[in-house]
């Protein structure tokens, strides 16, 4: 479980590090479909960045949580409703 916990961590941090640095670029690069005006408003842009944020903090708690999960079990707990509920 720690191994899955820490490839899941590694990706989650890798994805929103696209999304970080590229902001809304990142969707045409993921999916050239989208048409390139509707990556361009800067509301999108900042929301896309402001996720990738937030995923990257998630992979660090999961990576974080992988290293002990005796100790970390309740923060792992946690993240994983938060999760579940936001979805």
């Amino acid at each position: 479980m720690p191994n899955v916990l820490r490839c899941l961590g590694t990706v989650i941090v890798l994805i929103a590090a696209l999304r970080v640095t590229l902001g809304a670029s990142a969707d045409r690069l993921l999916d050239p479909r989208i048409e390139r005006a509707a990556v361009l408003q800067p509301s999108v842009d900042s929301q896309s960045r402001f996720y990738g944020g937030m995923f990257s903090l998630s992979g660090v708690l999961l990576w974080l949580c992988a290293s002990d999960l005796d100790r970390y079990g309740p923060v792992l707990t946690t993240l994983l409703v938060v999760f579940f509920g936001a979805g």
